[in-house]
């Protein structure tokens, strides 16, 4: 993690702790962009596709980022909401910690 964050020259490694404790995960994602692919942990059970970024925390085009998210998809992990898509109640609070 620490490699990957020098690469993309972001702060994935001060997540080292959330993914020991089992409650993120991460992936590298060379195509169609490279990206940095977060999975969290879904309060309803499970995994969920959080936040896709590429070097510096860029957001990536539309296109790249949906052609992930399917990929993801097509794997089972769901995309979460950006925050405010759901009215404040049903916004689960653990997805606004994780920055979703």
């Amino acid at each position: 993690m620490k490699q990957a964050a020098q690469a993309f020259n972001n702060c994935l490694s001060e997540q080292i702790q959330s993914v020991l404790a089992g409650q993120r995960y991460y992936y590298l994602s060379m195509q169609p962009h490279e990206a940095v692919c977060e999975l969290v942990m879904d309060p309803y059970g499970g995994w969920a596709l959080g936040d896709v970024r590429g070097k510096r925390n860029a957001r990536l085009p539309d296109a790249a980022a949906s052609i992930i998210a399917a990929a993801f998809g097509a794997a089972g992990y769901r995309k979460l909401p950006r925050p405010g898509l759901l009215p404040s109640q049903l916004e689960p609070f653990e997805w606004v910690v994780a920055g979703i």
